[in-house]
């Protein structure tokens, strides 16, 4: 789904939305550093990989501390990066 379609689908399921378009952010603190003012729950993404190739995204508050040594014995993932 394109950005396009995912705003016609908010649309269309009249779910009330403010757009916020900017670059990428890499870290929470570009992230704080560029919404000023904006409110609500703000999250962080972790993409992992194990060695078997397989891949987990993994989203939570950004003012969350994620073990990730624990992260991947609770989730039995394996070793993660």
């Amino acid at each position: 789904m394109n950005t396009d379609e995912l705003l016609n689908s908010l649309k269309k399921e009249k779910v009330e939305f403010v757009p916020h378009i900017h670059a990428a952010l890499n870290t929470v603190e570009d992230s704080i550093n560029l919404r000023g003012q904006i409110e609500g729950g703000h999250t962080k993404n972790l993409f992992l990989k194990n060695k078997k190739d397989e891949f987990f995204l993994f989203s939570c508050l950004e003012s969350t501390i994620i073990d990730l040594k624990k992260l991947k014995t609770t989730l039995n993932l394996g070793n993660i990066s």
